[in-house]
């Protein structure tokens, strides 16, 4: 079902936040920000947002999202703001050099769950407390000579 029968959808954003969504609905292709908190979305499939090429922002806080496909994100080459927050993602996919900020904190992160390459070139300039700062394995995380750990516990 089109997201815009699900949503609201205004000048390039759709809105699905708290609508009991399972999975993510296709998007038009014209959308730059897509808010879908505190829903019940298990996983992000390699083909959610596929030709969403506007897309800067994705907001899935708050979902019960355990898988992100290895493809979730790759073909998004204007994503700058990455939230999955609150869900129980184990791994995540290799993200798109164009990436400014992103939040997983609250997960089941851990280092040996990270796609090789999922912050090789980044342009990450801030991450929200204990996005990665919660891992007790955060040293063996790479690519991150421009960020400071900004979280209360970090040593």
């Amino acid at each position: 079902m089109p997201s815009c029968l699900l949503c609201v959808c205004i000048s390039g954003s759709v809105h699905c936040d708290d609508s009991d969504l399972t999975q993510i609905p296709p998007l038009p292709k014209e959308t730059k920000h897509f808010y879908a908190r505190f829903n019940k979305i298990t996983e992000v499939r390699a083909t959610d947002f596929i030709n969403i090429n506007l897309l800067k922002q994705i907001d899935l806080s708050g979902n019960q999202t355990g898988k992100v496909n290895e493809d979730a994100f790759r073909s998004l080459l204007q994503l700058q703001d990455l939230m999955l927050a609150d869900n129980n993602i184990y791994a995540l996919p290799e993200l798109p050099a164009t990436l400014k900020h992103i939040d997983v904190g609250n997960n089941q992160l851990r280092s040996s769950g990270m796609h090789a390459e999922a912050f090789k070139n980044n342009n990450i300039q801030s991450m929200s407390q204990d996005t990665i700062c919660n891992t007790q394995d955060k040293n063996k995380l790479p690519y991150f000579p421009q960020i400071v750990c900004i979280c209360s516990h970090c040593q």
